[in-house]
């Protein structure tokens, strides 16, 4: 405290505050919002944390994953004949368990990408598509819907995904869900992997799989082969 003539002039002349009782700058005798009626309220500082989110990668295995969700009856048909127009057709119906939607994940809104993975015989990976499409848009609109509650349906006419055209991936009850994949190659624009066909020459059997970052698995193997000449690869099951 610094004395003038008769008066106190408390801390005013202090670069910090002694006594621990708050500063009085102005000298009106109050220290300190809000015993102090001219100093302001303390401002509060606020710090946002971001979150990035990572979109884990899906692939294929070299071998067939275990305990993924088996169809009552597959299809796995290949057309490899004509070079630019090959085509493929995917089914697992009549899913053996229960399948909720959450179980095909997200694609809709959220990151869930797509593997379907073909084997041979020997259980030896020969070929992949992949669809790592969450959430994105096909020629200006969603490229994934969700149906009826149900599960998601995918679609692009453009096959820019590997050449997958369409998708549909359904729930239900046991007995009711399904997985069916169509896709070709664009001749203007070809994005399937090919060669396939000719992998499963001759192969008395094959596995089909589709595969996800963060949802279930769904395949089974396929033994009922009706065609496998290098060019054209129908199999069915059970």
């Amino acid at each position: 405290m610094d004395v003038v003539g008769d008066h106190q002039l408390f801390d005013r002349d202090l670069a910090f505050d002694v006594d621990m009782l708050g500063l009085d700058n102005d000298g009106n005798g109050f220290r300190d919002y809000p015993a102090d009626p001219n100093c302001g309220p303390p401002t509060t500082t606020t710090t946002t944390t971001s979150t990035t989110t990572t979109t884990l990668p899906v692939a294929c295995l070299p071998a067939p994953v275990g305990g993924c969700i088996a169809g009552g009856k597959g299809l796995l048909f290949l057309n490899e004949k004509t070079a630019g127009k090959e085509k493929l057709k995917v089914k697992l119906t009549k899913l053996q368990s229960l399948v909720l939607p959450m179980q095909f994940g997200n694609p809709a809104t959220g990151t869930t990408n797509y593997a379907i993975c073909v084997y041979d015989g020997a259980n030896a990976l020969v070929g992949s598509y992949t669809v790592s499409r969450g959430g994105d848009t096909c020629d200006g609109k969603p490229c994934w819907s969700l149906k009826s509650g149900k599960g998601y349906k995918y679609s692009d006419k453009l096959t820019t995904a590997d050449g997958i055209k369409t998708m549909t991936l359904f729930g239900g009850d046991p007995g009711k869900g399904k997985v069916i994949i169509l896709g070709k190659n664009n001749s203007s624009a070809p994005t399937m992997p090919t060669g396939v066909a000719a992998a499963l020459l001759n192969q008395t059997s094959a596995t089909v799989q589709l595969l996800s970052n963060d949802a279930a698995c769904f395949g089974m193997s396929l033994p009922n082969v009706k065609k496998a000449d290098g060019e054209i690869f129908k199999a069915l099951g059970p």
